[in-house]
């Protein structure tokens, strides 16, 4: 819309973290893929990199297998 791709949030107390999701575009390698950026703002004082850093990483596994996700 305005050419914007990806964006950091901002913290606002009491929050924590917050993710924030860019826009996807197709990329085109040996197969189409579609790709966009996500981006967590945490706060240092209450989650260290290690906890943030695993959060990502299972919130990727949720967006390639949507099926994880069901709560039954």
């Amino acid at each position: 819309m305005f050419g914007i791709s990806g964006f950091s949030a901002v913290i606002n107390p009491p929050q924590v973290c917050i993710l924030s999701l860019g826009t996807s575009k197709a990329v085109h390698r040996l197969t189409e893929e579609t790709l966009s950026t996500v981006t967590l703002s945490s706060d240092g004082c209450l989650v260290d990199d290690k906890l943030a850093s695993r959060f990502l990483d299972k919130f990727c596994v949720n967006l390639d297998r949507p099926q994880c996700m069901s709560l039954a």
